[in-house]
């Protein structure tokens, strides 16, 4: 992995002497550059992290998930979560992507999910794949403080599969919690989700204390993901598409009140959006939302469903009359009686289940995945909750899986899907929330896939000592690690897990610490070894960062050694005649108070990654056949 700086840095003109005085002189001894000692590699145990996808699961396939959003009228029931949490076990198992919570109060309608962080907790003990999401979190009841604090344990104790959509809300009753928000609410969402994304990122972000101080908060604990995705819940009004596009969120949305050509329109104006503000257009992630319940038999799981979705709609009439009028049948239900209404469910129903939703057999839904697919949707969150009994719930689960293995992912314009996954990863670095992702390297992924059989081993650690002889700036020299931490993306990189598929996310930003050790008295040599066997020990946390330490052993006012630890993602022995030649070069910049810049890099390692992580060509195939023959 000489590559990851050698190649990046070029260092060119950099091996010149310094001015006398200016920087301490290198000095040659025996742990100038000690690699760490062998680390014995523990057996593999259980981990929380998302886990590579089964072998035995489908490449290729759409993505579908399960979303939850139902009308538990029986509150004394003690297993009304047992449904939700069958359902998002086989999720697990089988390769769904997602399963999506949601949120709403004081009412059997949904009030099943008065906080979904909390039912994401309770099922990250019980899965290891599936991602769980937020669908929606309503930023506008609570503190976004508090929404960070919560999503962020969910987030570790899930190993980083958390998703947060967000939601505005919409009923005035739920402001009971809030309701000095209602009425802006819509603007309050963003302003909330901005400080979650900030504290996220590992920013701090202002406040007041009880005693009426203003305070900068940070946020622990600290996430696994860089920024995890983000959704915001929208039905049909393009203000909202355009709204969703400029903030970089990515959309929830259905079809109950919008029809599928609605829906295409909605879905390109949110990407040409996306395109006038400086954003990748493919990079917003569409989900949308249909009613799901599928048997062998179309007629009959169209029968076993009507009642209960009819009854879903009845408990709430305000959706019962735009979902009917959304199908073209303009209809007064408040001046309508009941046995009329019940004709017009009927024939409502029969058009929802042709053009909008996922009940019947694999084969009567095929075309409605087909439409959605074509209107430019990335995800397919199936409603199943909506009243059936939960048997019945159980039993249709098999065969939507059926359905969704049987469906083929549609490519992009250029040839590759519209967002990283395991059969098609993009080949050129995205922008992911302020960020750069790319795939790995094949030397990343060998070593990405030893951490995953073997999590927390110090066996890829590699340290170094560099002896100082004479007066040292010590803020010039934090900066310039800082400097060259900033130059080079390997070092502001970080490693997460997408649907089973490694990624590496460059930082824009990254902190660096250089802590000094005092060492005065004390045997160099024995001092020196014994920090790098501590560092050799060291366990980077290749998900959260970051994947490098610096620490400055102070013996006297003019010897210091400065001991450099990195994980082999990042660097290898190649790398440490780069790094020291730029340190150097930008502290005797800031010793001088001069603004020297290091050559430019002609290009970076994530974008070697991505160019070399296509198909084997001819040659590495006819290389491998002779080696094997």
């Amino acid at each position: 992995m000489r590559q990851q700086l050698a190649l990046l840095g070029a260092a060119a003109g950099l091996a010149g002497d310094p001015p006398a005085g200016a920087l301490p002189a290198v000095e040659p001894a025996a742990v100038a550059s000690v690699a760490s000692p062998p680390a014995t590699v523990a057996p593999a145990v259980a981990s929380p992290r998302p886990a590579v996808a089964s072998a035995s699961a489908p490449r290729g396939v759409v993505d579908f998930s399960l979303y939850f959003f139902g009308d538990y009228p029986d509150q004394d029931r003690d297993d009304k979560y047992a449904v939700i949490l069958d359902a998002a076990e086989f999720a697990d198992t089988q390769g769904f992507h997602a399963v999506w919570l949601p949120e709403r109060h004081f009412h059997s309608f949904g009030g099943l999910f008065p906080n979904p962080s909390v039912l994401a907790a309770a099922l990250a003990t019980r899965t290891r794949r599936v991602r769980l999401n937020a669908g929606s979190v309503v930023l506008p009841l609570h503190h976004p403080i508090r929404v960070a604090e919560e999503w962020s344990m969910v987030d570790n104790l899930s190993g980083g599969r958390i998703g947060l959509g967000c939601a505005p809300g919409w009923h005035a009753n739920d402001f009971v919690l809030h309701p000095e928000h209602f009425g802006r609410h819509k603007q309050v969402m963003y302003e909330h989700l901005e400080t979650v994304r900030r504290l996220w990122r590992g920013e701090e972000v202002p406040a007041r204390s009880g005693s009426g101080e203003a305070i900068d908060v940070r946020l622990f604990p600290r996430p696994v993901q860089p920024e995890p995705p983000v959704f915001t819940a929208i039905v049909g009004n393009p203000d909202s598409y355009r709204e969703a596009a400029r903030h970089d969120v990515g959309v929830v949305t259905n079809l109950m009140t919008q029809d599928v050509s609605s829906l295409a329109e909605n879905v390109a104006l949110y990407r040409r959006t996306r395109a006038e503000h400086g954003l990748d257009p493919a990079g917003g992630r569409v989900v949308v939302l249909l009613h799901t319940y599928l048997g062998e038999d179309a007629e009959r799981a169209r029968a076993e469903a009507f009642e209960p979705f009819c009854a879903y709609l009845r408990s709430s009439f305000a959706l019962l009359g735009q979902v009917v009028n959304s199908l073209g049948m303009n209809i007064d239900l408040a001046d309508t009686p009941d046995e009329d209404v019940r004709f017009v469910l009927s024939r409502a129903y029969e058009r929802y289940c042709a053009q909008r939703a996922l009940i019947g057999s694999p084969q009567s839904c095929r075309a409605v995945v087909e439409a959605v697919l074509d209107a430019g949707a990335d995800e397919i969150a199936c409603f199943v909750d909506f009243g059936l009994p939960g048997d019945a719930v159980r039993a249709g689960l098999p065969v939507l899986d059926a359905l969704r293995r049987a469906t083929p992912r549609r490519p992009t314009a250029d040839g590759g899907p519209l967002r990283p996954t395991a059969d098609g990863v993009p080949r050129r670095p995205t922008a992911d929330g302020g960020h750069r992702s790319a795939p790995l390297s094949a030397a990343q992924r060998r070593l990405w896939l030893m951490e995953r059989l073997h999590p927390g081993t110090p066996a890829h650690n590699e340290a170094a000592a560099v002896r100082l002889v004479g007066p040292l700036d010590h803020a010039a020299l934090r900066d310039a690690l800082r400097d060259v931490v900033d130059r080079h993306a390997p070092l502001r990189t970080h490693y997460t897990d997408v649907d089973g598929e490694p990624r590496q996310v460059v930082r824009d930003r990254v902190p660096v610490e250089l802590p000094v050790r005092d060492q005065a008295g004390e045997a160099e040599d024995d001092a020196v070894r014994a920090a790098l066997a501590a560092e050799s020990r060291r366990v980077f946390d290749l998900a959260a960062g970051p994947v490098f330490a610096f620490t400055l052993l102070r013996f006297s006012a003019t010897r210091h050694v400065l001991v450099l630890a990195f994980h082999h993602l990042a660097t290898d022995g190649g790398s440490y005649a780069v790094l020291t030649a730029e340190v150097s070069a930008r502290y005797r910049a800031r010793v001088a108070g001069v603004a020297t810049e290091l050559p430019p890099l002609p290009v970076t390692y994530p974008e070697l990654a991505a160019a070399g992580d296509g198909e084997p060509d001819d040659k590495d195939l006819a290389y491998w056949r002779g080696q094997l023959d």
